[in-house]
């Protein structure tokens, strides 16, 4: 579902699989959201495989120039972000519940120069997390969150839409 670099040239993608990623993974059940990471030449470095009941699926990723691994999933309605420190995977440093997407699906991310977050998507409902600069008008409206890179803290949403069905599927930020 998603693909990035970092700055030595190693690759990190990112999807859902059903079962195990690989013999060290434990499948939490339904399909669970992961990402790897390859050296320069294809080789797998590690995998990280994460999930619990139902379904979920990561839908992008980014890493920052500290090597920090973020990575925008659904679960189950929900979105999630998580912030790996790039050291085999392992716990994530924190994991933030974006709020409910309802129908919908978080799926683009970007790192500014500041230490924030950006998150975009779609929501079929007004019930995403953070103060609201804009109000939730359609029967779908896209939607751009900012979260603090370093602690998780939602900073605000903003919905993007009008009467009808209104959609974002990515976001980019300069600096």
């Amino acid at each position: 579902n998603a693909v990035t670099t970092d700055a030595q040239g190693n690759i990190f993608v990112a999807g859902s699989v059903n079962g195990v990623i690989d013999g060290s993974q434990i499948s939490g059940g339904g399909s669970d959201a992961y990402f790897t990471k390859l050296d320069p030449n294809g080789n797998v470095v590690y995998s990280q495989q994460f999930g619990g009941a139902g379904d979920q699926a990561a839908t992008a990723i980014q890493v920052d120039n500290q090597g920090h691994v973020f990575v925008l999933y659904n679960s189950n309605g929900e979105a999630m972000l998580s912030e790996y420190a790039d050291a085999a995977g392992g716990s994530p440093l924190y994991t933030t519940d974006l709020g409910n997407v309802g129908s919908g699906s978080a799926t683009g991310l970007a790192l500014d120069g500041n230490g924030n977050v950006y998150v975009t998507g779609t929501t079929g409902s007004g019930d995403l997390n953070g103060t609201a600069q804009n109000a939730f008008t359609g029967t779908s409206d896209g939607f751009v969150q900012q979260v603090n890179a370093t602690t998780g803290a939602i900073n605000y949403v903003s919905y993007i839409g009008s009467s009808g069905a209104t959609q974002a599927t990515s976001v980019a930020v300069n600096g």
